[in-house]
């Protein structure tokens, strides 16, 4: 897992001593913690952190309140014991969640995704660190552009010319714009171009072997390879995340 620094806001200690003790069995920092999510917004903004652990339920104001509160360049993972919050963060911001009480395997999978989104090697997308949750695209119609979900978007196919994007629900989507254009306008904290013909979302990856990588659309598992121009970049990615 690529190391990084974390900070804690939730008003239960010893939700707060879980989160400590989780985070020493990584190669995480914790740069510190806060029951009270004034002071942790304040903290956040004069230290260095990375992501921040953040619980949903406070007074006197709430984790959504809190989350348009916090620098743009934080990430940040958003901690409840009711599922339906949990999906009210998530369809909000688009933004990991754990559901307490969880477990140390679960709470280090979803750290070693958001940390994943930090990279910022040159072989990724180019976009401006200062990143929105997604983008409008121009597709086969004059005028219109829709919106896509970067979270929705687990790689881009070349059509020369022009762009398909597949979805992960199986949807596709057709952008009049060729592929060396768009990964300049991608965030380079979410898109890598592993091919002259594939981008692929960095999220999206869930295992790399025989130089392809795996990604699920729909439910099934489909592999895309890895360019020999690109997979010299592309591992050591990798190996920062590991």
């Amino acid at each position: 897992m690529k190391s990084c620094t974390l900070y804690i806001i939730d008003d239960d200690s010893a939700a707060i001593n879980i989160l400590k003790d989780y985070i020493g069995k990584t190669s995480c920092q914790l740069v510190g913690s806060s029951t009270d999510p004034r002071i942790g917004i304040q903290e956040v903004h004069k230290k260095k952190v990375d992501i921040v652990f953040l619980d949903m339920q406070m007074q006197p104001i709430n984790g959504l309140e809190v989350m348009p509160q916090l620098p743009l360049s934080t990430k940040v993972i958003f901690c409840t014991s009711y599922q339906e919050l949990a999906m009210e963060a998530y369809q909000t911001y688009w933004r990991h969640f754990l559901l307490k009480p969880f477990s140390f395997h679960n709470f280090y999978n979803i750290l070693g995704q958001t940390a994943a989104t930090l990279s910022s090697r040159s072989f990724i997308g180019e976009g401006s660190g200062h990143e929105s949750d997604f983008k409008f695209f121009s597709g086969g119609i004059k005028g219109v552009h829709k919106k896509l979900w970067y979270e929705d978007m687990v790689y881009a196919c070349s059509l020369k010319d022009k762009t398909q994007i597949y979805l992960i629900d199986g949807e596709t989507y057709v952008i009049n714009q060729r592929i060396g254009k768009l990964i300049k306008s991608l965030p380079s904290t979410r898109f890598a171009r592993i091919s002259k013909e594939i981008i692929v979302s960095l999220s999206a990856i869930e295992l790399v072997e025989y130089g392809k990588v795996g990604v699920t659309i729909a439910h099934r598992r489909i592999f895309l390879d890895i360019g020999g121009a690109y997979s010299k970049d592309f591992y050591n990615w990798i190996l920062d995340n590991s």
